[in-house]
């Protein structure tokens, strides 16, 4: 089954975010993993105003992928750049 992950952004240090992206994405494209969307936050119609950060979804074709590519050691090695750069959040949705 198709698993959706949102990924929340918000941006410390734009540089080696960049940094990130770039490592991450190439791993994503090893995985298979397909970017559905990509923003930078605008504004709220209803609910809580959220502060500047960047919205991504990403799909990923099963759980044994979501794992592979989040247990990977490639990953690991993305993980102390990723907390430099940025507060990051991760949820997951099976995709309907």
């Amino acid at each position: 089954m198709p698993l959706l992950m949102i990924a929340k952004a918000v941006i410390l240090n734009p540089e080696k975010f960049a940094n990130y992206v770039e490592g991450a994405g190439k791993l994503m494209l090893d995985h298979g993993v397909e970017v559905v969307m990509r923003g930078r936050y605008d504004h709220t119609l209803k609910g809580a105003t959220q502060g500047e950060h960047i919205m991504a979804a990403f799909r990923y074709d099963s759980r044994d992928t979501l794992e592979a590519f989040f247990g990977s050691p490639a990953y690991a090695e993305l993980i102390p750049l990723r907390d430099e750069a940025c507060e990051m959040e991760f949820q997951v949705y099976e995709e309907l």
